[in-house]
């Protein structure tokens, strides 16, 4: 039930203050999500031309269906390791990927290269579904990254109650990321939603036979583009 209880303050979204994060900041406080880190990439010529014999076998190897070549593909382009950044080259290589039994690395880098807008631009309507189904193979980082998703409301209604059940499960398992990315938003819920959690009544609202029922406040919803619309939800105690 949406509403704003008495406590929130005087006028509609007034606990709303400066300090939240935006996707930037959140996904620094994560990690790099997924990103692994390179060593140094100046090759000889001779290691370049070795690069280039084995990016056509590792090519060769995915059109017979080989994921795992297909996700090296991927990497090698995607972060231009030995050769240039080519994010057509790197999607097309994921998305092979994507359809095997065992894929939700390269199903995550899909959703995620839709999510950032790499070599596109950003559709978080693209995006989540593969995120989501990387998630369902409970890879780490794509949960974390739903957790993203539902803080600031792209593609789904944002919901911090949603945000902070998929940070606990990347927690859960074992992204180093996501216990940063907690920790941010633990700090907004303080900062922007303090009855989050919370027995409150409601008063203020449109409907008046909602006025003075009492309840917990379960959730809350963040609009960045329009402050007036933020909302807790309610979960009152005749369990309306």
């Amino acid at each position: 039930v949406p509403a704003v209880p008495r406590a929130a303050a005087a006028g509609p979204g007034e606990a709303v203050r400066a300090g939240v994060p935006g996707l930037a900041e959140i996904e620094q406080g994560m990690g790099t999500l997924g990103k692994p880190v390179p060593a140094s990439w100046h090759l000889s010529a001779s290691q370049q031309g070795g690069m280039k014999c084995a990016i056509v076998m590792l090519q060769e190897a995915m059109d017979q269906g080989h994921i795992e070549a297909a996700e090296l593909v991927g990497s090698i382009y995607f972060w231009g390791h030995g050769v240039a950044v080519d994010y057509p080259q790197a999607m097309a290589a994921y998305k092979v990927g994507a359809e095997g039994s065992d894929a939700s690395v390269c199903q995550f880098q899909v959703g995620l290269m839709y999510l950032r807008g790499k070599g596109m631009d950003a559709d978080y309507k693209q995006a989540r579904p593969w995120i989501e189904k990387a998630a369902a193979q409970d890879h780490p980082n794509a949960v974390g990254t739903l957790g993203v998703m539902y803080f600031h409301g792209q593609d789904v209604t944002p919901s911090w109650r949603r945000s902070r059940e998929y940070h606990k499960r990347a927690i859960g398992l074992g992204s180093s990321g996501a216990v940063d990315s907690m920790q941010i938003l633990i700090q907004s819920i303080q900062n922007a939603a303090p009855l989050m959690d919370k027995r409150v009544e409601i008063h203020g609202t449109g409907w008046a036979d909602m006025n003075g029922k009492r309840g917990v406040a379960t959730d809350f919803h963040c609009y960045p583009a329009d402050r007036t619309k933020d909302r807790y939800a309610v979960k009152l105690d005749g369990g309306e």
